[in-house]
């Protein structure tokens, strides 16, 4: 690995020893009227499921900056740590991405408030700052104890979940229902029962998962497909519909009951749950973005959440030595705020680095001093970090793809600290990210107490992942103890054909302003920090 100093050199020369014009930034040939969408349709080289195998191969081909043309406007790919730090450093006071804008038109015409996720600009910032304390670590500590008790009643749980051949069929959903039983006692306070064998608690808790595994799924349709939900209620929008319907009236519900604990007594409701206390009295608010704001942290605590615990086993099952250091550092050292194992937490790390959930991460350039790989950027380019890329690359890591949780502890140099970004960066960093680092590591290491995990078919099934509205894994096979995990997720197939054609039709026919056709320019790219 290059010395710090060295990478310094790299970087400056190749930023002022050239002075390069966008025009010349190296990419794949457009072809007139649709540029490169073909690119990521059935009738191109690429999936748009499989972006990521897309960028790597488009990587090697033409190099660390990338420009695509979709038609309408022009995007970057950017394959450098140092460049994904300019981009952040030409960000401006409120960094804009693409907008979720089915999500968005559907809530201002609904709730008259549209929440942090599909936003951008002034309103953003001001909802943003109002979901600060999630990131305070005294406030998530506070919540060790009621997550750790969800987390060993989780391990403990999966016992009885076993066949008679010690087999726990699809994992994931297991991992799902500890992951909304987590979150719950943050964003309502309340024990939402999803371990519990009340049919009713299962009905409505599998009800919330299924919700929002519908609901990503649809933001993902509405967000790579040409707009059509402008002319009429495509079924996703009317997934996107029903399922926020749902969210909300789940989250009103149990925000009310909150509401009638702070006023019975307020100091006991601020000592127990903080979060809680300090949103539900903000008096910048109005109760529809308190409900909103809550049901945006609620669902971005779920998919993700059990999507890491479920490829963390998936490695640690590849690696039993690992499995072994783990637990012994957990029978000689109690856990507690503040205090994680060193190597359970260099093993969040190392799988955020190979499996992150999210894409990269995307900035419209808000600066005419950007300059890229040595490449002037002008203002309102949309440039996309493929951080997922990056961290597999062996310039950045010796040995790359092999799941090596000590690279993360050694004193010697550490890693650049752009080249995985799993939560995002800066003002849109993912707000929960604390809860869920958290929850990952209380969750595997009450596991790792009561259970070991044993290498099943990892060889011969290797797992590969696609995108929904965040990356996912197709299959996935683990035997904890034997444990297994079968995660079996599909997308429906893109068609791209003319699509950035359909959408600048569209858009001129609705009306809309060029800023607005601008922030959806890299809509084949769903690479962002999701929730943030």
């Amino acid at each position: 690995m290059r010395s710090l100093l060295t990478r310094k050199f790299v970087y400056i020369s190749r930023n002022y020893s050239v002075n390069k014009t966008f025009q010349d930034i190296p990419g794949p040939k457009p072809l007139p009227l649709v540029g490169n969408a073909l690119l990521f349709s059935p009738l191109g080289p690429y999936n748009v499921s499989r972006l990521l195998d897309g960028f790597t191969d488009l990587q090697k081909q033409y190099g660390d900056i990338i420009k695509l043309n979709m038609g309408n406007k022009i995007s970057l790919l950017i394959f450098n740590p140092d460049d994904i730090r300019s981009m952040f450093q030409h960000e401006g006071k409120y960094p804009q991405r693409p907008t979720f804008e089915a999500l968005k038109d559907y809530r201002e015409k609904k709730y008259q408030c549209v929440g942090v996720v599909p936003d951008n600009g002034k309103e953003w910032y001001r909802l943003r700052q109002n979901v600060q304390t999630l990131l305070k670590l005294k406030t998530v500590h506070s919540y060790w104890n009621k997550q750790q008790t969800v987390a060993q009643e989780f391990s403990a749980g999966l016992l009885s979940k076993m066949n008679s051949d010690g087999i726990v069929k699809d994992f994931i959903q297991h991992a799902f229902q500890y992951s909304l039983e987590a979150i719950g006692v943050v964003c309502y306070g309340k024990r939402l029962n999803c371990f519990s064998n009340n049919s009713e608690d299962s009905r409505v808790n599998k009800a919330i998962v299924q919700a929002n595994v519908q609901f990503l799924k649809a933001l993902g349709e509405t967000f790579h497909q040409p707009p059509w939900w402008k002319l009429w209620r495509t079924k996703a929008y009317k997934v996107i519909e029903s399922t926020q319907d749902f969210m909300l009236a789940t989250a009103v519900k149990y925000l009310e009951a909150a509401r009638k604990k702070l006023s019975e007594n307020p100091d006991l409701f601020l000592e127990e749950d903080p979060i809680l206390y300090h949103l539900l009295e903000n008096q910048n608010l109005s109760e529809t973005e308190k409900n909103l704001l809550v049901t945006e942290i609620f669902q971005g605590g779920i998919d993700a959440t059990g999507t890491v615990i479920t490829m963390m086993l998936y490695e640690l099952a590849r690696n039993s030595s690992i499995q072994t250091a783990i637990y012994a550092d957990l029978m000689k050292n109690k856990m507690k705020p503040g205090h994680i194992s060193p190597l359970l937490r260099a093993c969040l790390k190392e799988t955020l680095r190979l499996h992150p959930t999210a894409g990269g991460s995307s900035r419209i350039i808000d600066s005419d001093a950007c300059v890229l790989s040595g490449y002037h950027v002008p203002k309102g380019t949309l440039v996309v970090g493929v951080n997922p890329v990056i961290s597999r690359m062996g310039c950045h890591f010796s040995n790359p793809l092999k799941f090596d949780p000590w690279r993360w502890l050694q004193k010697a140099e550490a890693p650049h600290p752009y080249i995985s970004l799993p939560f995002g960066h800066g003002a849109r960093m993912c707000p929960g990210r604390r809860f869920a680092e958290q929850e990952i590591l209380l969750g595997i290491a009450e596991k790792y107490r009561l259970l070991l995990t044993a290498r099943v078919d990892c060889t011969s099934h290797p797992m590969k992942k696609h995108f929904r509205a965040m990356q996912v894994a197709d299959s996935f096979s683990d035997l904890s103890k034997n444990l297994r995990t079968q995660l079996s997720l599909s997308i429906i197939a893109v068609m791209w054909i003319l699509s950035s054609v359909i959408h600048v039709v569209l858009m001129q026919q609705a009306g809309e302003r060029d800023d607005q056709i601008n922030s959806n320019s890299g809509s084949f790219m769903f690479l962002m920090e999701l929730y943030v």
